[in-house]
């Protein structure tokens, strides 16, 4: 549920399209690509979000497979569950974020700051009979927990133009900081009726920064109402991490080896380059009052930072060779509602 402070941050909003409220406004250079004089102005706000965050790849995240029918390792019988090399994945779900935004216009130009935040939590069991972290006939999950965090602020330098048919641009150009955090917990079983034997978690982040560019567009059917395309791509470069802990040696009762190969480990990535994309549709609706606008904004957003996940796979899973590094790619998709006040100064 999304929680009250997040109301409270929600309900302010400030859109990039900032020099696109009221009316097309007076052109001081004329031509079929106008330039509109514009005023000075500022803009504050907020959105609420309510995205699906989504990432795959090789050893990322909880899997299980359903290939195994047999005693395990403790005596205990286990039937397969499902088709053979039936996988099931638990995932993060949906999650409430918020948006905060500033702004101050002047003549054709605007200076932009973003703040996006998302906090994301999921839980699952897997039902008996599947083995946690491919056929292993050893261990159980009892739990998983997914966690997600992910921050994104955006400065943009914009520039506004005006194009015939009631059509607008604005391009802008900056700097972009990206923070995604996953922390993967799982709670493990010797067999599925025993208790707790340890808890694991596997924690990958990625830090980065790098300059940003983009293109809004508008087109206003109607005077106060902007339909409207934002797209925009960042370059950026950071750090990389991965912190896998809780992992303990049992040796079986029935078998002498150890379930876990490798043990807890950690790995840090530095230069680790990382594209990123982002699109919006959507519409926003001027209200004017005495000097001010108050503007209504409703719309659908894309983000997708591409091989920005990095995991160890091989590692703490039995009888596992020690692989390579595999890459995923950190997706968000969701609805945003948003309000921005703007004032001329």
């Amino acid at each position: 549920m999304f929680k009250l402070k997040g109301i409270a941050v929600a309900v302010l909003i400030m859109n990039c399209s900032i020099s696109f409220s009221g009316s097309m406004g007076p052109i001081c250079e004329s031509g079929k690509v106008q330039i509109p004089c514009g005023n000075k102005a500022w803009s504050f706000g907020g959105a609420a979000l309510y995205l699906q965050p989504a990432f795959g790849g090789n050893g990322l995240g909880y899997t299980a497979y359903s290939n195994y029918s047999g005693n395990d390792n403790n005596g205990v019988f286990i039937g397969t569950s499902g088709a053979p090399n039936q996988m099931v994945n638990i995932g993060p779900k949906w999650g409430w974020g918020f948006q905060i935004n500033g702004a101050y216009q002047f003549k054709a130009n605007d200076l932009v700051v973003n703040w996006y935040h998302l906090n994301s939590h999921n839980k699952g069991n897997f039902p008996v009979g599947y083995a946690f972290a491919g056929n292993n006939d050893g261990f159980y999950a009892s739990e998983f927990q997914v966690r997600t965090n992910w921050d994104e602020v955006d400065i943009e330098f914009g520039q506004h133009l005006q194009l015939p048919g009631n059509k607008l641009v604005r391009l802008h150009a900056g700097a972009e900081f990206g923070r995604i955090k996953n922390q993967f917990d799982n709670i493990s079983l010797l067999h599925p009726t025993s208790v707790v034997a340890y808890t694991t978690t596997d924690t990958l982040s990625y830090n980065g920064f790098g300059p940003r560019l983009g293109i809004d567009l508008g087109y206003m059917p109607v005077n106060s109402l902007e339909l409207y395309a934002k797209m925009a791509g960042s370059m950026l470069i950071g750090t990389a991490k991965q912190r896998n802990s809780g992992y303990q040696n049992y040796p079986y009762p029935n078998n002498p080896i150890s379930p876990f190969v490798t043990g807890n480990y950690n790995q840090t990535l530095n230069g680790v380059i990382v594209p990123e994309l982002a699109a919006k549709l959507g519409a926003q609706y001027d209200w004017k009052f005495e000097q001010n606008i108050l503007s209504f904004d409703i719309g659908y957003m894309w983000m997708n930072y591409l091989n920005s996940i990095i995991s160890y796979s091989g590692n703490g899973i039995v009888f596992a060779n020690v692989g390579n590094n595999s890459t995923a790619n950190f997706n968000l998709n969701g609805m945003y509602l948003g309000l921005k006040l703007t004032g001329n100064t």
